[in-house]
């Protein structure tokens, strides 16, 4: 009997301290996964007067659909 009181009360107290550790920002923090972005990459130039942002991505072959959702996140 005393025997399987000790191993239910080792049970309780490993329970509690493993889920102590899940529940600690530590814990949490391996869980989350950051939103993945991508690199939509650098322009080096000169802007001139009259430059619309549409032309600049245009000239440079760069999407700008993909710089805007990048903008968002």
């Amino acid at each position: 009997m005393r025997l399987l009181y000790v191993t239910v009360v080792a049970s309780l107290v490993l329970m509690i301290l493993i889920g102590g550790y899940l529940y600690t920002p530590a814990g949490l923090k391996a869980a989350v996964i950051p939103p993945a972005t991508e690199n939509v990459g650098q322009v080096r130039g000169v802007v001139k007067r009259g430059d619309a942002l549409f032309d600049i991505f245009r000239n440079y072959k760069k999407d700008i659909e993909k710089f805007l959702q990048a903008k968002k996140g």
